[in-house]
This record gives C-alpha cells, sequence and structure tokens, in this order.
C-alpha cells in the first residue's frame, strides 16, 4: 500500500474529516462516493451521519461488517494490521489481536452510547473464514464474553459436521 494511504489509515479519527473536507466536492460528493462504493459491495445497511465514525447516524448491520471484514481478510496488509500490538501510537484494544491461538484476519472495535461495545472479526477455523459480530455488549469484558461465545460455537458447529446444528 502507498505511504500516503498507510498514514492516513493509521492517523486518528481526524483522518475521515480531513478526507471528506479535501475530497472534491467536500463532503456530499465524499458521502455520495462512499455509499456507491458500498453499493458496488453489496453492502446495503451502512450509511454515514459523518466521517469520523462517531455519529449516531452512522449505521451498519452485522451482516455488512462482517462481509466488509471478510473482504479486508484478503489483504495480507490488512491481516498484518490486525496483529499489530500498537497502531499509529495506540495500543491494539482487540484483546484477540494480542492472542497467538486466535486465527485472526481482521477486526475492527468500537462504542458509542447508541451501540454499546462492538467487535467484528474475520477469522479462520478450519481453513475456512467465518465473519464474528458482537453488537451492544455493556462493556470491553461482555464483548470479549461474547466474542468467545461466538468463536466456540463456531468450532463446535464445525466439529459435528455439515448438516448438524449446535444449540443451547
Amino acid at each position: 500500500m502507498p505511504d500516503g494511504r498507510r498514514r492516513l489509515l493509521l492517523g486518528s479519527l481526524a483522518c475521515g474529516p480531513a478526507l471528506a473536507r479535501s475530497f472534491p466536492g467536500g463532503w456530499p460528493e465524499f458521502q455520495y462516493a462512499m455509499r456507491a462504493l458500498l453499493t458496488q459491495m453489496q453492502l446495503f445497511s451502512f450509511d454515514f451521519g459523518d466521517s469520523s465514525g462517531l455519529s449516531a447516524f452512522n449505521k451498519a448491520s452485522a451482516r455488512d461488517l462482517g462481509v466488509l471484514l471478510v473482504m479486508l481478510a484478503q489483504s495480507q496488509w490488512f491481516r498484518n494490521l490486525a496483529r499489530k500490538p500498537a497502531v499509529g501510537g495506540k495500543m491494539n484494544v482487540n484483546r484477540f489481536a494480542h492472542d497467538r491461538s486466535v486465527s485472526l484476519l481482521a477486526g475492527k472495535t468500537g462504542f458509542t452510547a447508541a451501540a454499546g461495545y462492538c467487535l467484528a472479526m474475520a477469522e479462520e477455523f478450519g481453513g475456512q473464514v467465518f465473519e464474528l459480530v458482537v453488537l451492544n455488549a455493556r462493556d470491553r469484558e461482555a464483548r470479549a464474553h461474547d466474542m468467545n461465545a461466538l468463536r466456540q460455537f463456531t468450532r463446535q458447529s464445525l466439529a459435528a459436521g455439515p448438516g448438524e446444528m449446535i444449540g443451547r
């Protein structure tokens, strides 16, 4: 990836607004271009209230977050980035990124008052890539607990074989 793009990605939440302001046509054209790209990727639930990622109007379904992460996981650059202990001088708060027993391919943590603590990951189990998404956890510990429950369910489902349903 060219240096300019890497620096933008590794910067901070201020990068999104700076990119939107400097985009030809400003925020309206940036928003239009982002929506067009997401439609092309068949990610239909995304919407942007602002470019920082912190607006309550920014929305995405668990499905679209998972699909996006699986797409990003196809890039070795993103795979390497997901595992870094720190990015741009800030600690990677995804605890699964630090656990070498986890086959993490891509991940994104988040928090807003409306969505709670969230975590979306692409992880490899048995040679297959799965999208795992936790939304609206009450705190970081609950987010990790819920993700571990999803990971355990995925492993058990794979062990049970095709057509078998694992449940509670």
